[in-house]
């Protein structure tokens, strides 16, 4: 006789011998009657007789255990007196947990020193399941939001990756209290353009240097225009009022996704900086005196991240559709009234200067 229970706390049963082993048919011919050998099965299990019934009780089961218990039948009439012995066992079986689903919500973050900034569109990553989604998907606030949802209680790995920069792993703990994550992915810092693009090597033609010092210098002097572009942003902010405008908003995304380098086209950096140019220099005719000169800076330094990145992901020569971008650029920090002689000096004179990069003084004389 077999019985299988999924064991949640203690375990009564009561078997009906009689009606299990022994046809109610003969049974009316004979006197049946049961007999224990042990009070107690091999698990500690109490076992008694009442009625024709053994009762099994078991107040510790263990799931995965197989109790076991014998009986002695009886059966006696005027034909003959015989006795069997019945076996039960009794498998416990562990009970099927539900699994527990939980989820991960935070924000992307861009971060260089004290700037830092809400980024859309960074792909945050599970490690260990290879999930992933992009923050701010859709939403039209740069908030860097993110979820991950149905997953099951245990402790995972997220990463995000933002242009070419990417953040440490974060380790969270899916258990239900859903606390938010925050992932800051560093600013990334030129060089796999740099490098690939040959750079370095040019710096060491042109003057002379060790390819060491040669790398120190360019970096110096990108960093250097990164910081500058960022602070711009920083001290904007600070005016409740240019903060709150779209062209503001437009200002931030395009400076940081480009000093992040998010590998975007040339075709959509040039739609994106037209529509931010147009949004800034109607800012800078409508703007009060207080807030004119932060919508300047804005377009200045905006001005400054599309030179960087028209330049130092192309080859260093001028194409057509170079050529027309720059052209644009002059044309928009002209109209800015902006002195576009300072300022072509403020983005390449280093370039120029420092590390004699002849096609830096190419492309300045196009802003003109």
């Amino acid at each position: 006789m077999y019985f299988s229970y999924s064991i949640i706390g203690k375990l009564q049963l009561i078997i009906n011998v009689i009606k299990n082993d022994y046809s109610l048919l003969n049974s009316s011919a004979a006197k049946l009657s049961i007999k224990l050998e042990e009070a107690n099965s091999e698990l500690g299990g109490v076992i008694s007789i009442k009625k024709g019934k053994i009762n099994y009780q078991n107040n510790n089961p263990v799931p995965g255990m197989v109790d076991r218990f014998t009986y002695v039948l009886e059966e006696s009439s005027n034909a003959c007196n015989e006795s069997s012995i019945g076996d039960v066992s009794i498998f416990f079986i562990p009970p099927v947990e539900e699994t527990k689903l939980g989820g991960i919500r935070g924000k992307t973050r861009l971060r260089e020193g004290e700037y830092v900034v809400s980024v859309n569109n960074a792909t945050v990553t599970i490690i260990e399941t290879g999930q992933s989604v992009m923050s701010g998907r859709g939403d039209t606030e740069i908030n860097g939001y993110f979820e991950f949802l149905n997953l099951p209680y245990a402790t995972y790995s997220i990463t995000a990756t933002y242009g070419r920069g990417v953040s440490e792993p974060v380790l969270v703990v899916v258990d239900g209290t859903n606390f938010p994550v925050i992932l800051e992915v560093p600013v990334w810092h030129y060089w796999g353009v740099v490098n690939d693009k040959g750079w370095i090597t040019r710096v060491v033609e042109s003057t002379g240097l060790s390819k060491e010092k040669a790398k120190g210098k360019l970096e110096s002097i990108l960093k250097e225009h990164r910081e500058n572009q960022l602070e711009v942003a920083i001290k904007a902010s600070k005016s409740e009022s240019v903060k709150a405008s779209a062209a503001y908003k437009l200002a931030q995304k395009f400076i940081t996704e480009s000093v992040a380098f998010k590998d975007d086209s040339v075709e959509t950096l040039a739609e994106e900086y037209a529509d931010l140019s147009t949004k800034l220099i109607g800012a800078i005719e409508k703007a009060a005196a207080e807030d004119q000169q932060h919508y300047l800076d804005l377009l200045k330094s905006a001005s400054f991240a599309y030179m960087d990145r028209l330049y130092f992901t192309e080859e260093g020569s001028l194409n057509p559709e170079k050529e027309r971008e720059i052209k644009i650029i002059s044309k928009n920090i002209k109209k800015a009234g902006m002195d576009i002689t300072i300022v072509k000096e403020e983005w390449g004179g280093k370039l120029r200067d420092d590390l004699k990069l002849t096609s830096v003084a190419t492309v300045m004389t196009k802003l003109q």
